[in-house]
Parts: C-alpha cells; sequence; structure tokens
C-alpha cells in the first residue's frame, strides 16, 4: 500500500495543477479503480513501471493541454 500511495503522490505531482475536471484524469482513474490500480502496482515490478508510465503519459499530455487553453 505504501508503494501504491508513492506512485500515485508522483504521478499526481507530474501535470500542472487545475481545477479544471476536463484535466483530472489520474486521479478520476485512480480514484474510480482503486483496488484495480493497486494490484497492477504490487503484481510485479514491470507492471508497476506500466502504470506509473501509463499515468505519467496522462498526467503530461494534460499538463499540454492545460498549457495550451
Amino acid at each position: 500500500m505504501l508503494l501504491t500511495l508513492g506512485v500515485a503522490l508522483t504521478l499526481l505531482s507530474a501535470g500542472c495543477a487545475t481545477t479544471n475536471p476536463r484535466h483530472q484524469n489520474v486521479s478520476r482513474l485512480i480514484e474510480a479503480h482503486k483496488k484495480g490500480f493497486e494490484d497492477a502496482v504490487v503484481a510485479s515490478p514491470e507492471s508497476e513501471a506500466f502504470v506509473r508510465d501509463a499515468l505519467t503519459t496522462i498526467a503530461n499530455l494534460e499538463g499540454e493541454l492545460i498549457r495550451r487553453e
């Protein structure tokens, strides 16, 4: 669980801060699928890397959208 919390905090801080709900997809995905997120992160080091990369990509793309608005 500690690893999960660390991954989530890292990913949530990766994008730009915004209050626009359209740009809260990392938070929304983690919140909507808590058990699946936790299971994916602790399944193996490879799955943790995949989850980190996928959610970081989402956060970075959201940041790019915010900068363009």
